[in-house]
């Protein structure tokens, strides 16, 4: 946590609701996008997650 708010992107990948819910009331919380992956799509998350911003 202690580089927290240098933070440029969040991969979320969940397949339950309320997690995505949840994700996206508390993003305004946190730096940078931060994008939801269902579990199929967890390679594009990582994929995502290490590209340059």
């Amino acid at each position: 946590m202690e580089h927290f708010s240098r933070w440029e992107r969040i991969a979320v990948i969940t397949d339950v609701e309320w997690i995505g819910v949840a994700t996206r009331l508390f993003s305004v919380f946190l730096p940078g996008t931060i994008r939801i992956y269902p579990h199929a799509e967890a390679a594009k998350a990582r994929l995502w997650i290490t590209q340059a911003a």
